[in-house]
């Protein structure tokens, strides 16, 4: 019956070990974790070799006893080794223990060969079985470092319990008495107390749950409290935290979804991931900011392109920020959280090219309504020297033409010569407008231009609107000659010119004033487009930018004020709003960056 009970707690004891070493691995591969793993083989070792030497004691095969005592002594030399191991991982943040490791292997070296020799020199002991043995000289060495090395483990674990955080004071306590208490047990039974054998390996094992509990609740990043996880799969980012190594430590269900589900694993590397995807992702580039995020300590944000290998794929997009995580001054990983924007830059692509669409058309209407009066001049002009030629014909026919009817009739040439060749110009000028607004369709983000550029050329192209609607556009440019701005000017023109035609439309064909400003501001530009038309609706306010809106119809500017809010901010990485008061007025500002050498002396001003 006592045999049975043996068999059955050492069977519970095995299996009980198998069950939490199969629960370590599946937490990770962390070093904390295989030194742990380690730890408990060797306990489990100690306990099985003790268990099979004690019973060959007892039936009588001392041969076996003998050769299986040899092995139980080299897993208990390596329990203090491990120990050791673990608390230098947590006091040094997983740093490897170095040059310490190989001199820890004298007690194992030591104790084997003071066993293996012993009958023939007696230095371990001189007499022996598993209840009472005599200490000789190798075995007092072995016993000296043992102790030695569970002191300095000790020790580790004060340092380690000093400086982690107050959750973690609790686990580190707890540590440090599972730690100390199998070597007091063990100092009883070197006494020769009446204690079993099987108590030093007993409390070793209880210590090696403790380890287990702490380890788990150090790895802060492997235990986000529930809470937090619900939010976390729950967001519609993609959120993977990846250690120094590149290590997959956590993800939520969004990035579950969005990757391969058989690589997106704990304790994979992400490189897996971007091999999984077929794709080209570059992989540098992630590194360079993971880097760069570690470095300054701060997020950084960035916009991520990976290039399929099938041909009958496209391009993808992800607007992703690296958050790096530290603690007490430590590195500890990495978040990445990132969004697939692919849809929405297709969305976006769609509506600038409707948008250009819509300008094109209100352009032609604009190209027919500012060559009217050119034409009109050049038509009537044409009249009047025809009336002259046959006047002067039908004169000369009588020979009734004087010197004084001659003179008159080359003034009035002249002056008809002079209104056809205005008329040319100002042909020639709404031509060249024609010409730049339909570039438009190929944006030229990186072109620098001037602001009086700008202004001449929005009064240009509104001079004909403005007086057939009896408006005056009022400018006031208080920037110098020299301010310049870096981007699209043909877009930034379609913009104001939109906006002045709304304050044009707003006084709905009575005389108004509108006034166009550009003012100076610390390395930038505002720009501002006033009228005094009574004001927007406050239900179309809350519109303006958030969705397209019209309320003019055909009478559109082609360019909505929502398009225009994304220009700025997305083409010019500038700002767009406004004010408006009811039955008052309206006023529209643009603040944009200068060009950095403008901007640099604007700054210094």
């Amino acid at each position: 019956m006592k045999i049975f009970i043996y068999f059955a707690t050492l069977f519970a004891f095995v299996f009980l070990s198998a069950l939490l070493i199969l629960v370590i691995r599946k937490k990770g591969r962390k070093s904390h974790q295989n030194l742990l793993v380690f730890y408990i083989i060797s306990v489990l070792g100690w306990i099985l070799f003790l268990f099979f030497e004690d019973a060959s004691q007892r039936l009588g095969y001392y041969r076996t006893a003998w050769v299986l005592e040899r092995g139980k002594y080299f897993f208990i030399t390596l329990v203090p080794i491990w120990i050791l191991f673990i608390a230098h991982s947590l006091a040094k943040d997983g740093k490897n223990p170095g040059k310490l490791s190989y001199f820890l292997l004298i007690d194992p070296v030591v104790t084997q060969f003071g066993l293996w020799t012993n009958n023939k020199f007696h230095l371990y002991y001189s007499s022996f079985s598993v209840m009472n043995w005599s200490i000789g000289l190798l075995s007092a060495t072995h016993i000296i470092i043992f102790f030695t090395i569970i002191s300095v483990s000790i020790f580790y674990l004060c340092f380690f319990l000093k400086k982690s955080e107050k959750e973690m004071h609790p686990q580190a306590i707890i540590l440090i008495i599972f730690t100390a208490l199998p070597a007091v047990v063990n100092i009883a039974f070197i006494a020769k107390s009446e204690i079993t054998p099987y108590a030093t390996p007993f409390f070793f094992a209880i210590s090696a749950y403790a380890y287990y509990k702490a380890i788990s609740k150090y790895n802060f990043l492997e235990n986000t409290p529930l809470v937090l996880r619900s939010i976390v799969d729950r967001i519609s980012y993609v959120y993977i935290v990846l250690d120094d190594d590149l290590t997959i430590v956590d993800f939520n269900e969004p990035a579950f979804s969005a990757f391969p589900s058989h690589r997106l694993k704990k304790g994979n590397n992400f490189r897996e991931i971007i091999d999984a995807y077929k794709a080209i992702f570059d992989y540098d580039k992630i590194l360079s900011i993971i880097a760069e995020a570690k470095r300054t300590e701060k997020p950084v944000k960035t916009e991520i392109v990976y290039h399929p290998t099938e041909h009958n794929d496209t391009d993808r997009f992800f607007q992703c920020e690296f958050t790096p995580i530290f603690q007490k001054g430590k590195y500890r990983a990495c978040i990445l959280m990132g969004q697939d924007i692919t849809q929405s830059k297709k969305a976006y692509a769609s509506f600038v090219e409707q948008e250009r669409l819509s300008s094109i058309a209100q352009m032609i209407g604009s190209v027919v309504q500012n060559l009217r009066a050119p034409v009109l001049r050049l038509s009537n002009s044409m009249e009047n020297i025809s009336g002259i030629i046959e006047e002067c014909q039908n004169q000369v026919d009588s020979k009734s033409i004087s010197t004084d009817d001659f003179i008159e009739i080359v003034r009035e040439i002249k002056q008809n010569l002079q209104s056809q060749r205005a008329g040319l110009e100002s042909f020639e000028s709404i031509l060249s407008a024609i010409t730049t607004q339909t570039e438009r369709l190929i944006v030229e983000n990186d072109k620098i231009f001037s602001l009086a550029e700008l202004v001449t050329r929005v009064e240009m192209l509104l001079k004909d609107k403005l007086n057939e609607a009896q408006c005056t556009l009022k400018t006031s440019n208080n920037c110098s000659t020299a301010s310049c701005i870096k981007g699209d000017m043909n877009s930034l023109v379609q913009i104001i010119q939109a906006l002045i035609m709304n304050s044009i439309y707003a006084y709905n064909g009575a005389e108004g004033l509108i006034y166009f400003t550009l003012s100076p501001k610390k390395g930038h530009v505002t720009l501002s487009v006033c009228d005094y038309a009574g004001g927007i609706a406050p239900e179309i306010q809350d519109k303006l930018f958030k969705q397209v809106v019209s309320t003019k119809g055909k009478h559109s500017s082609g360019i909505s004020l929502y398009m225009a809010h994304a220009t700025i901010i997305g083409h010019f990485q500038g700002k767009m709003w406004f004010t408006s008061k009811q039955n008052e007025g309206s006023e529209f500002f643009i603040e944009l960056p200068l060009a950095n050498s403008e901007a640099d002396e604007e700054s210094e001003e």
